[in-house]
């Protein structure tokens, strides 16, 4: 049994993984029966399941990169682009990606229905986005955070090939909140 573990980096007859992997039982169930077990390696083998639902969902989200390198590699070889701004979309992106990915782990925990958690997340995706267009209409003291706390003027600076430490800051703030908040929501039982 042992070598075939080690083989294949999963447990034989791991029936909670079964049943999260099937949907059978939610994030937070297993999460609650994995507190106990959290210091032998069975519950550390638990613990990497449930850490790999978001790389998951990150690395999914960077695969739907992979098609627009066709669109970078055609410019290349019909003309010359300025590199800096390509390279800075595909940062920005990468970026974006993970602080969404990490309000749809929250928003998913949340709440046991899936579809309310998909619209919890655009909501809040959305709502991130948008801000900085709808600053315009507030006063003038409330414009720059507004602006700030948008996703949206962290990806376009980042997208203009500039490198601000003030937008990685915001991204990875924005990932590491959503984590933080999915944490929070786990231990709350709030499913």
């Amino acid at each position: 049994v042992k070598t075939v573990e080690t083989h294949q980096h999963r447990k034989i007859a791991c029936l909670e993984e079964i049943a999260y992997l099937n949907h059978w039982i939610t994030k937070d169930q297993l999460l609650t029966d994995i507190e106990p077990l959290k210091k032998n390696q069975y519950g550390q083998y638990l613990l990497d399941v449930v850490a790999g639902k978001f790389l998951a969902v990150f690395i999914s989200g960077l695969v739907l990169l992979i098609p627009s390198l066709f669109y970078v590699l055609t410019c290349f070889i019909f003309g010359s682009p300025d590199a800096g701004p390509i390279l800075g979309g595909y940062l920005g992106s990468i970026f974006l990606t993970a602080g969404f990915s990490a309000i749809g782990i929250f928003a998913s925990s949340t709440t046991k229905n899936q579809i309310i958690a998909f619209f919890e997340a655009f909501a809040i995706c959305i709502i991130l986005t948008l801000l900085s267009n709808f600053a315009v209409f507030l006063p003038a003291f409330l414009v720059r955070t507004v602006t700030y706390l948008s996703s949206l003027s962290h990806f376009e600076s980042i997208c203009r090939g500039i490198i601000d430490s003030r937008d990685i800051v915001y991204f990875v703030s924005l990932t590491v909140i959503f984590f933080a908040l999915t944490v929070r929501s786990v231990k709350n039982g709030q499913k």
